[in-house]
């Protein structure tokens, strides 16, 4: 091998070597662009996950508030044994003027007895 050019043959050795180079630094930003943004997106996951067993959390809290809320039917028989209620109120206040005027004139018979 006595015509061969030691020179340029390291010299295409070398540029051979700068291009595998080259492609694995591209290939290594490839990659690990690739590994951050699923990286991202786990997390971005993850967070999701986090707010949606938050907000079943929350859901369930009211569901449980609602269940012991009076129905409609519950709330008409209030409202239906409020006016009982208020019917018997009225009664009691005319029995009670009556009570009043019946001691008013016994306190009247009394002081007037008194005197005489």
């Amino acid at each position: 091998m006595p015509g061969m050019d030691y020179k340029a043959l390291a010299f295409w050795l070398h540029c051979f070597e700068m291009l595998c180079i080259g492609v694995l630094a591209i290939y290594s930003w490839l990659a690990n662009r690739h590994k951050a943004n699923a990286a991202a997106i786990d997390d971005l996951n993850h967070a999701i996950r986090e707010e949606l067993n938050s907000l079943d959390d929350r859901t369930i809290k009211i569901e449980k508030t609602i269940e012991h809320l009076p129905t409609q039917r519950d709330m008409a028989d209030i409202h239906r044994r409020i006016d009982e209620c208020a019917q018997e109120v009225r009664k009691l206040e005319g029995t009670l003027v009556q009570v009043n005027n019946s001691v008013q004139m016994i306190h009247q018979h009394l002081l007037t007895s008194k005197k005489g």
